[in-house]
C-alpha cells in the first residue's frame, strides 16, 4: 500500500467531512483511513456500510471535505435530516423559518382563519411581481395540460398531495415573473402540442399581489398561443370575499373551476382547516362568476361522500343560482395524503 507523505502537521483534522451520493449531502465521521467504517452524525442519512478505493490520501479526502461534489462514493444509508454546520450557506433559508410560520396561531391551529392565512402566506411567496414556484410539467388532466406548480394556500386540505409544500412554502421553489412562467409552459405546449395552461399544487389567488400576477400570466399566455385556453384552477374564498376580482376575469379563453371542499361548513372546515364561516366564499364566487359570463364549475371531492351527501350539495347549488354542473373529483390515494386524512380524522363514507 503506498505510504501518505503529506506532513502531517498540514493536514486539516479528519473526524468529520461531507460526501455526495445521487445529489444529497451525508456526513460521515471517519474511523479509519483506509478501512471505512463510517458512522453519520447528519440529518438527511445514517450510514450503514461504505466501501471506498484504499488509496485516497489525506489530501485528496481533505479537498473533496471543501468540495463534496466532486465525491462519488457509494453507500447505503437509511433517511434522517442534514447537519447544517458545514455549507450552511446552501440552508440558509431552511434554518430562517418565517416568523408567521412559528408564531402565528393560524398556521398552527385548527380551525384557522382563511383569509388571514391568505395575507400572510402571500408575503411569503410573492417577491415583487414575482411567485415561487417549484416545477414546471405536463401533466395528463383535461387531455394533456401544460402545468405549473407553485406553493403557497390558503388552505390546508386534509386530502392534498401538495400538503408538506403548503405547510411551510418558504422551504420549496424558486421566484419566477410572470413572462418566465409563459416561457416555460409555452415551452411545454409547443413540445407536447397542447393548447390547455394551468397553475396547480398551490392557491393562484391569495390577495391583491398574487391576483395581479396571475393577470399576466393569463394575459400573456392567451396572447402567445393565440388556439390556447387557460384553466384557473381555485379555491374561490378571495373571488367570493372580494368581487371586484371576479370581474377582472372576463377573459373569452379562461375556465374557472372552483373546490368547494365540503358539502356543509362542518365537513368544509375539517377537510381545509379553515373555520366554517368561509364555506359560503366558494359559493358566492360560483354565482358572481356565472353572473359575469366567465365560464366556471364547481368539484367536489366526491369519494369522501355519499351519493345522498353529494345530492345535497347539488340542491344547495341550486339554491345559490348555479347552474353549472357539479365535477366529481377523484382522490390521488398516496401514502402521504391517507396518512394525513387519518391524521386528520377525514375518513372514507365506508370507514366511517
Amino acid at each position: 500500500m503506498e505510504k501518505d507523505e503529506t506532513d502531517s502537521s498540514q493536514r486539516r483534522p479528519l473526524n468529520s467531512f461531507f460526501l455526495v451520493h445521487p445529489g444529497n449531502l451525508v456526513r460521515f465521521r471517519l474511523l479509519s483511513l483506509y478501512g471505512l467504517a463510517l458512522q453519520s452524525a447528519g440529518e438527511i442519512g445514517t450510514l450503514r456500510y461504505a466501501r471506498v478505493l484504499p488509496k485516497i490520501s489525506h489530501s485528496i479526502i481533505d479537498r473533496r471535505r471543501r468540495r463534496p461534489e466532486a465525491c462519488q462514493f457509494y453507500c447505503r444509508f437509511r433517511p434522517r435530516p442534514i447537519d447544517r454546520r458545514i455549507h450552511a450557506s446552501k440552508y440558509e433559508r431552511l434554518e430562517k423559518k418565517p416568523k408567521n410560520l412559528q408564531g402565528n396561531k393560524s398556521f398552527m391551529n385548527f380551525p384557522f382563519n382563511a383569509l388571514q392565512r391568505s395575507e400572510e402566506t402571500e408575503r411569503l411567496v410573492m417577491k415583487g411581481k414575482k411567485r415561487l414556484y417549484y416545477k414546471f410539467r405536463a401533466a395528463p388532466y383535461y387531455g394533456g395540460i401544460a402545468t405549473a406548480d407553485a406553493v403557497g394556500c390558503s388552505f390546508l386540505c386534509a386530502y392534498c398531495w401538495n400538503y408538506g409544500r403548503n405547510e411551510d412554502p418558504v422551504r420549496f421553489g424558486k421566484f419566477y415573473s410572470p413572462e418566465d412562467v409563459t416561457e416555460n409552459l409555452g415551452e411545454i405546449a409547443r413540445r407536447r402540442s397542447f393548447n390547455l395552461f394551468r397553475i396547480t399544487g398551490s392557491e393562484p389567488i391569495l390577495g391583491e399581489t398574487s391576483f395581479e400576477h396571475l393577470i399576466k400570466v393569463i394575459e400573456t399566455v392567451l396572447s402567445a398561443e393565440p388556439q390556447s385556453n387557460f384553466v384557473l384552477e381555485t379555491n374561490g374564498i378571495m373571488l367570493g370575499y372580494k368581487e371586484k376580482l371576479a370581474q377582472r376575469l372576463r377573459f373569452s379563453r379562461l375556465l374557472v373551476r372552483i373546490a368547494v371542499k365540503g358539502i356543509n361548513p362542518e365537513s368544509f372546515e375539517k377537510i381545509t382547516g379553515a373555520g366554517k364561516e368561509f364555506f359560503r366564499y366558494p359559493l358566492l364566487a360560483l354565482r358572481t362568476l356565472e353572473e359575469l359570463g366567465v365560464r366556471t364549475w364547481p368539484a367536489l371531492m366526491a369519494e369522501l361522500f355519499t351519493e345522498s351527501e353529494t345530492n345535497e350539495l347539488k340542491q344547495m347549488l341550486r339554491e345559490y343560482d348555479i347552474r353549472s354542473d357539479l365535477e366529481l373529483e377523484r382522490l390521488e390515494g398516496c401514502p402521504s395524503v391517507l396518512e394525513n386524512m387519518k391524521r386528520r380524522g377525514v375518513s372514507f363514507p365506508g370507514d366511517q
